[in-house]
C-alpha cells in the first residue's frame, strides 16, 4: 500500500498539488551586490529596476509558463552590464506574446518569465541569446546604423499585465495575438534582414528569416483554424471578426512568400505564392509574386511563366499604379529572358546544322570511296571516266549472248551508281534545306507572337529588385 503524505493544514498547497514555495519559479541563483541574478550564467543577468502597479484591477502576479503578457521595452547596445545608456535600437509598447512560445527573443523571454506584472527588469545579454551573428538597422539622429554581428545588448522590459485567454468565448484574443505575431515577423523581416554573407565576418540573417517565417506561419495557422472552428460556423457570414480573420491569414501567407523572394529562395517562394491561391485564387499580390518567383526561379519552364503574367493580368484592375508597374517590370523581365533562350537555342541549332552538314559530307566520301573500290576490283574503269563501256562497233564483232551479259551488268551498276548520287545528293542538299525552311516558318511565328505582345507593352527598364524591400501586408 502507497503512504500518502497528509499536508499540514496551515501549509499552502499548489494547483499542482505541491508544497511550499515552486522552486521553478525562482531564477537559478541569488542576487550579488547590485542586485543582479543569474538567469543562464554571466551570460544572462537581469536586473528589477522598478516596481509598480500592473494595469488592471489585479496586484502583481508571478507568470507562467504559457502565461499571455503584454510587455513593452526597450532595447540598447551595451558590452557589459555597466552600460545602460547605450545606443538604442528598438523601442516597443504593447507586444502580446506568450511565454514559452518563442515569439521573441530568448533574453526576453526569459526575463518576462522571471517578472512579476508591474515590475520593470534590465537584463543583459550575450549575443548568443539575442541576435547571435545576425544584424539590426536603427536609427540615431539622421544616420542610419547596423548593429554589428555577435554585439551584446541591453533590454529594459515592463511586463504590465497578464491578458486571460477567452478563445473558448469569442476570437478576438486569437486574433489579437496572431496580429502580434504578424506585427513581430514584419519587424524582423524590415530591420533585420540582410545581404548573403561573402565573409566570416559579414553577419547573417538567416536565423532572423527563419524566425519570420515561423512567426507567419503560426499565425496563418491560427486563422486558418479559427475561420474552420465552431465559433464561426454558428453566426453570420458577414461577421467583421471572419473578414479581419481572413485577412490576416492571406497577409501573413503573401509575407512568407516576400521573405522567401527577398532571400532568393525563388523555388520556394514559387511553392508558398501556390498556397496562397489555394486559399484565394484571384489574390493579385500572390499572383504577381508567383510569376516573379517563376520568372526567377531556374526550373521553371518559360510556358508556366506566361501563365502565372496572363491570369496576373486578367485579374490587375489597373486601378493601382504600383501593381500595374510591378506588372510592366515581370513581363519586361519576361521578355529580356525568352529573346536570351531564343537566342541560346538559336547558337544550339547552327551547331547542329553544321555537324549534320560535315556528317553528311563525310558519308558521301564514304560513298564515292566504296564505289571505286568496288570498280577497281571488277578491273573496270570508274563509271563516267576513260572511254565509253560499250561501242557501236564493239558491238558488232561479240558474240550476241556476251554482249548481253555485258549491258545487263552496266545498266545494274548504272542504277546503283545513281542510287548512291541521289542518296547523297538528298543528305547534303535536301535535308539541310528543310531544316532550313522549317526553322525559318518557327523564327517567323516567333516574330508575330512578339510583335503581338509588344504592342501591350510599354517600355519599362529591367529591375531586378531582389535586394530590395518587398512590401508586407
Amino acid at each position: 500500500m502507497v503512504e500518502i503524505e497528509e499536508v499540514p493544514a496551515d501549509e499552502p498547497q499548489k494547483k499542482n498539488g505541491s508544497t511550499g514555495d515552486d522552486d521553478s519559479k525562482k531564477p537559478p541563483s541569488e542576487k550579488d551586490a547590485d542586485g543582479w541574478e543569474k538567469l543562464m550564467g554571466d551570460d544572462l543577468i537581469m536586473k528589477v529596476i522598478d516596481k509598480s502597479e500592473p494595469a488592471g484591477d489585479k496586484g502583481p502576479e508571478p507568470i507562467n509558463p504559457q502565461d499571455s503578457v503584454l510587455i513593452d521595452f526597450v532595447g540598447r547596445v551595451a558590452k557589459d552590464k555597466t552600460v545602460t545608456d547605450g545606443p538604442i535600437f528598438q523601442e516597443v509598447k504593447g507586444w502580446l506574446i506568450t511565454v514559452g512560445d518563442g515569439d521573441v527573443l530568448p533574453c526576453l523571454e526569459m526575463a518576462a518569465r522571471f517578472l512579476e506584472t508591474g515590475q520593470t527588469g534590465r537584463v543583459w545579454a550575450h549575443s548568443k541569446f539575442a541576435f547571435g551573428n545576425g544584424t539590426r538597422s536603427y536609427t540615431v539622429g539622421d544616420q542610419t546604423q547596423q548593429l554589428p554581428p555577435n554585439t551584446s545588448v541591453m533590454f529594459e522590459i515592463k511586463v504590465t499585465m497578464i491578458v486571460m485567454d477567452t478563445s473558448r468565448l469569442n476570437p478576438y484574443f486569437t486574433i489579437q495575438k496572431a496580429n502580434t505575431r504578424k506585427l513581430i515577423a514584419n519587424d524582423i523581416y524590415q530591420q533585420e534582414w540582410c545581404a548573403a554573407p561573402k565573409s566570416p565576418e559579414d553577419p547573417s540573417c538567416e536565423m532572423a528569416m527563419n524566425r519570420a517565417i515561423r512567426l507567419y506561419t503560426k499565425a496563418a495557422k491560427d486563422m486558418e483554424t479559427l475561420l474552420q472552428g465552431t465559433y464561426f460556423s454558428q453566426v453570420e457570414k458577414d461577421h467583421p471578426q471572419r473578414g479581419q480573420s481572413k485577412q490576416l491569414m492571406m497577409d501573413c501567407l503573401n509575407n512568407i512568400v516576400a521573405v522567401h523572394l527577398r532571400q532568393r529562395q525563388y523555388h520556394t517562394a514559387k511553392q508558398a505564392s501556390v498556397e496562397v491561391l489555394k486559399q484565394d485564387p484571384k489574390n493579385i499580390k500572390a499572383l504577381l509574386r508567383a510569376a516573379k518567383s517563376a520568372l526567377l526561379d531556374p526550373a521553371s519552364t518559360l510556358e508556366e511563366v506566361e501563365a502565372a503574367l496572363k491570369a496576373a493580368e486578367e485579374e490587375i484592375t489597373y486601378k493601382n499604379p504600383q501593381q500595374e508597374k510591378e506588372l510592366k517590370q515581370i513581363k519586361a523581365q519576361f521578355k529580356k529572358k525568352r529573346h536570351e533562350y531564343k537566342e541560346q537555342s538559336k547558337t544550339m541549332f547552327g551547331n547542329k546544322l553544321q555537324r549534320n552538314n560535315a556528317l553528311s559530307s563525310d558519308d558521301a566520301d564514304k560513298q564515292e570511296e566504296k564505289q571505286k573500290e568496288s570498280t577497281e576490283s571488277k578491273g573496270e574503269e570508274p563509271k563516267g571516266m576513260g572511254k565509253p563501256r560499250v561501242s557501236f562497233d564493239e558491238s558488232t564483232t561479240k558474240p550476241p549472248s556476251k554482249q548481253g551479259t555485258d549491258e545487263s551488268v552496266l545498266v545494274k551498276d548504272d542504277i546503283n551508281f545513281w542510287k548512291a548520287q541521289l542518296r547523297s545528293m538528298l543528305i547534303q542538299v535536301v535535308l539541310p534545306l528543310g531544316l532550313y525552311f522549317l526553322y525559318r516558318l518557327v523564327m517567323k511565328a516567333n516574330r508575330i507572337a512578339e510583335a503581338t505582345l509588344a504592342a501591350n507593352e510599354a517600355r519599362m527598364p529591367v529591375v531586378d529588385d531582389a535586394d530590395t524591400t518587398i512590401d508586407l501586408d
